[in-house]
């Protein structure tokens, strides 16, 4: 419980949330994990096997360099962000099945398993 078994939490989707204009709209761009830290850790997060120890020590390695960063710093970071392309998810570089598991729970048109979608 937060102020208890802890001191505060911090969400770092918050932080790297990126406020756009397209066509005259506002957008935000939530970017995952590994994406941020491909483009803002340099040389960090081209692991092929997803360790859940990588990614406490990325999110703290990006908390220290922006969690208490200056307006201009966030919009590099920002900017850099927008201007890199996300590489595919697992899921869709295996086309959503892999070792005939479905993996598309949120994307019906490629469900193979005939499960309700989780999107509802």
């Amino acid at each position: 419980m937060e102020g208890i078994d802890f001191k505060r939490s911090i969400d770092l989707a918050n932080i790297f949330t990126v406020t756009s204009t397209y066509k005259g709209k506002e957008q935000k761009s939530t970017y995952a994990l590994q994406h941020v830290v491909q483009t803002l850790l340099p040389g960090k997060g081209k692991n092929v096997v997803h360790l859940a120890s990588d990614d406490a020590l990325n999110s703290m390695k990006l908390y220290n360099q922006y969690g208490n960063a200056s307006d201009s710093v966030l919009k590099q970071a920002h900017n850099k962000l927008l201007k890199s392309k996300p590489q595919p998810s697992w899921a869709k570089r295996h086309d959503y099945c892999y070792e005939d598991v479905c993996l598309a729970g949120y994307y019906e048109a490629k469900c193979r398993c005939g499960q309700p979608s989780l999107k509802n």
